[in-house]
């Protein structure tokens, strides 16, 4: 698909909003079928594509993939579950509430666990036929883990932070 990339078409969603569902799997089925290669701008709200379909592209059928709304939400945006952790943890040590401001700890601190061991941070989603269909903007690890207990370091009393990174650290492959 690299040959074709020179060829490149740019689609931005006519609504402003935040992105609040992409339907991955459709959109894999539409790239698949139309023979191209979508890459998904998500923060800039807007996507790309090329490949030899291309030219004949509906490209309203891949908006409608792309559900944005409002608010934001937490279904797709980890990001955003992160920091509201955050903001629980960060209040609750504002309100001298150190039981609540632990446990929001531990449990970004076992969010980021359950990444490290069960997400790939892969940018390449492919079809069937084991064809890239879907380049996506990824975080890594390390992001998350800044989004996640960074934003507290500057709140937290240093043993809840240093308890669960501790924990976070015997827990997780090298």
């Amino acid at each position: 698909m690299e040959t074709y990339r020179k060829e490149l078409h740019t689609v931005s969603t006519p609504l402003s909003g935040y992105v609040q569902l992409i339907l991955f799997n459709e959109l894999i089925e539409e790239a698949q079928k139309d023979n191209i290669l979508l890459k998904m701008e998500v923060r800039v709200g807007s996507f790309s594509y090329w490949g030899p379909g291309a030219g004949a592209i509906d490209e309203s059928k891949y908006i409608q993939l792309i559900r944005i709304g409002h608010k934001e939400t937490e279904i797709q945006d980890l990001k955003f579950g992160l920091n509201k952790l955050a903001e629980i943890a960060i209040k609750s040590i504002g309100n001298d509430d150190p039981k609540t401001a632990s446990n929001t700890i531990y449990q970004v601190t076992d969010l980021l666990l359950y990444l490290e061991q069960r997400t790939t941070f892969s940018p390449y989603l492919m079809d069937n036929n084991h064809q890239v269909r879907l380049l996506l903007g990824v975080d890594n690890f390390e992001y998350h883990l800044y989004q996640g207990l960074g934003i507290i370091r500057h709140y937290s009393q240093k043993n809840h932070i240093i308890a669960a990174l501790a924990r976070l650290a015997e827990s997780i492959n090298e």
